[in-house]
């Protein structure tokens, strides 16, 4: 249900605190998050219930229509402009004595007028949260309240036998994980293994359980349950996630993009340039030097217009990036499809600009994985394979062969001779890849 107003048009909150209040953000669903989540689609915003002169609410089960994660704010339209927020002396203030739900600032890690989860939120599975917005004293002195109803079902998950948390950034596991470490999800109802995305730059099926495959180190893994994806990150003892040193190599790096790609996938969780630690993916740290990101195409990635855009940085949001400090350039029999433009890795020709063989290029690749190398920390080295789909109208190159057509590359180039380096070709009217 979305309040109108008599003409017709969605209700908006107006100045004496009447009209209605709409939340937009991340961790907040109907009629469940998992399928629905808003994230920052305004198209999707939630009305709360006035259930109360100038009283507002909104209800729902953790798992069910609010996420693991809470990162949503309350706003006076089905759209930007009238947002509260935290910060003193906003003409639409939001307040609230510690509890379930704090509201960021802007300077206490959360972005101004976010709420998040408190680390002693102690929500599980299954609790009923009620949120509550009181305008009686003005839209400057907003009070928000929340209470909790507690599931009776008892919910645990561990890992390894060790159980998750509630951490700033929401419901985690943290300690100190070993490459090649195999690790079990426990508590059935919680993890069923069918359900779950297992990001495979972190994670490899080893029998009862799976195999941890980035370096040793002090790891959170955050677990949406929204979205069923374990999101997993170096952090500090404080649980903060680690930022990357320019100077040593370490730490986390992320990668943000736009709405074409997400994990555990793009149509779920498209990032549109949104930062924070629920949008943002980090890199898994396969070697003491070298970062990496696997995007399967129709899943992770969405490549269908010919477009690829995304950048990585230093930490979950805006701040240092590789473009110039720390640098960033290109590597692998691929690179020349790709460009970095100030950064931003996309395909070196727009979609208008490529030639119908190009295309066919990009529609036919199946997995894009980027390994950043940071054997230098301040000159990272994005190194870019390709593994083509060969069932997609597209041959196999042949062995033995003994026509003597002419081989083209893929931008019309004709070579001297049949090709040996890895790629794709046009010879008698056909496209080959050479593995």
């Amino acid at each position: 249900m979305r309040p109108t107003k008599a003409d017709g048009s969605l209700a908006t909150l107006q100045s004496d605190g009447t009209g209605a209040v709409w939340s937009i953000g991340n961790g907040i669903g109907f009629p469940t998050v998992s399928d629905n989540q808003v994230g920052w689609t305004t198209d999707k915003a939630i009305a709360m219930a006035q259930v109360g002169d100038l009283t507002y609410e909104i209800k729902g089960v953790v798992g069910k229509e609010f996420g693991s994660t809470i990162d949503f704010k309350f706003f006076g339209q089905a759209g930007w402009g009238i947002e509260f927020k935290g910060s003193a002396g906003s003409d639409y203030a939001i307040s609230t004595t510690k509890g379930i739900l704090n509201v960021g600032t802007g300077s206490n890690g959360h972005d101004d007028g976010n709420l998040f989860l408190s680390s002693d939120a102690n929500l599980s599975m299954g609790d009923t949260v009620t949120v509550s917005l009181d305008l009686t004293m003005g839209v400057q002195a907003a009070a928000l309240t929340t209470t909790v109803s507690k599931s009776s079902t008892k919910f645990e998950p561990t890992i390894n036998g060790e159980k998750f948390m509630n951490t700033p950034y929401g419901y985690a596991w943290v300690g100190t994980l070993t490459q090649g470490q195999h690790l079990v999800f426990a508590n059935a109802d919680a993890f069923k293994e069918a359900d779950w995305y297992m990001d495979p730059d972190f994670f490899e099926k080893d029998g009862d359980g799976y195999k941890f495959l980035p370096v040793t180190g002090y790891y959170a893994v955050l677990a949406d349950f929204s979205l069923k994806y374990f999101k997993v990150f170096e952090v500090t003892d404080a649980y903060l996630p680690v930022s990357y040193d320019k100077t040593t190599g370490k730490g986390n790096i992320w990668v943000i993009g736009s709405t074409g790609i997400g994990k555990p996938s793009y149509a779920k969780n498209g990032h549109n340039w949104y930062t924070g630690y629920t949008n943002d993916i980090p890199l898994a740290k396969i070697t003491d030097t070298k970062y990496r990101l696997t995007l399967n195409a129709g899943k992770e990635v969405d490549l269908t217009d010919n477009t690829i855009n995304f950048k990585f940085f230093a930490q979950p949001d805006w701040g240092t990036e590789f473009n110039s400090d720390p640098s960033i350039t290109l590597a692998g029999d691929y690179a020349s499809y790709f460009t970095l433009n100030g950064g931003n890795v996309n395909f070196a020709k727009s979609n208008t600009d490529m030639t119908e063989a190009e295309k066919a290029l990009v529609q036919s690749i199946k997995t894009l994985v980027f390994t950043l190398d940071v054997t230098n920390p301040a000159a990272a080295v994005l190194n870019i394979d390709v593994k083509l789909n060969t069932s997609a109208g597209i041959s196999a190159l042949r062995n033995g062969g003994n026509s003597r057509a002419p081989w083209y590359t893929i931008d019309g180039k004709r070579l001297a001779k049949e090709p040996s380096v890895r790629g794709l070709y046009i010879h008698e009217g056909k496209k080959f890849v050479v593995k």
